[in-house]
């Protein structure tokens, strides 16, 4: 009777580990998508952000050429500098991210 018992224990233990085991691969792909979609995302924001950035820069290049003031320029730029930062950790991350990375694809 006792062997009896722990075959039915182990079987419901292994078909139990089973479920867990495709639970655990359906979260695993619900988790890699989404950190996908949030790369991609912080992508296209970080490449707004630094677009305003460097248009800003333009513009008052253009508009106050004859009195720039070297503070705005200076925070301009950096700001700039910040946000090519941010771009470039963005296009790690969907490096890391993404299965197949690479110029071609």
């Amino acid at each position: 009777m006792f062997p009896n018992i722990l075959g039915v224990l182990g079987l419901l233990i292994g078909v139990a580990s089973l479920a867990y085991a495709i639970y655990q691969g359906s979260e695993k792909r619900r988790l890699t998508s989404y950190i996908r979609s949030q790369s991609w995302h912080l992508y296209s924001k970080a490449n707004n952000a630094n677009g305003a950035v460097q248009l800003s820069l333009s513009k008052y290049k253009s508009v106050h050429a004859s009195d720039l003031s070297p503070d705005v320029v200076e925070s301009l730029a950096r700001a700039d500098a910040f946000g090519q930062d941010v771009f470039k950790d963005a296009v790690r991350q969907i490096q890391v991210a993404e299965p197949v990375f690479h110029e071609n694809h």
